[in-house]
């Protein structure tokens, strides 16, 4: 979709010059970046979630027994972990729209809507 939405950009990077590795570059960067921000952001959320889940528990459930410190461990290992997938995922997903970017004919998609 990303490709299709942006036919007219891409056959004008071509038209000035920019190669099919240049264009295949740019959607896998951009990919990638939106890839490390979503991760980013959403390992935020989880981590703030957890907590204000784990201090309402720790309030309602205070007294029973065998109720533990926390439900909730973000571990540096599993946050670099699951920012590192989020990354890899969001790639590999650029792949095929990469590829059919750096294939366009400038020409032709100069002159498409």
């Amino acid at each position: 979709m990303i490709v299709y939405q942006r036919k007219r950009e891409i056959g004008v990077l071509r038209a000035l010059g920019a190669t099919r590795n240049q264009v295949r570059a740019l959607f896998i960067l951009e990919s990638g970046l939106i890839g490390l921000v979503g991760s980013l952001l959403g390992n935020a959320f989880a981590v703030a979630l957890a907590a204000a889940i784990d201090e309402l528990a720790i309030h309602y459930f205070d007294g029973l027994p065998f109720l533990p410190e926390r439900f909730f461990s973000f571990t540096p290992t599993f946050i670099v972990t699951s920012i590192g997938i989020g990354v890899l995922f969001s790639l590999v997903g650029a792949l095929l729209p990469a590829n059919r970017a750096a294939g366009l004919d400038p020409t032709i998609a100069l002159r498409s809507d």
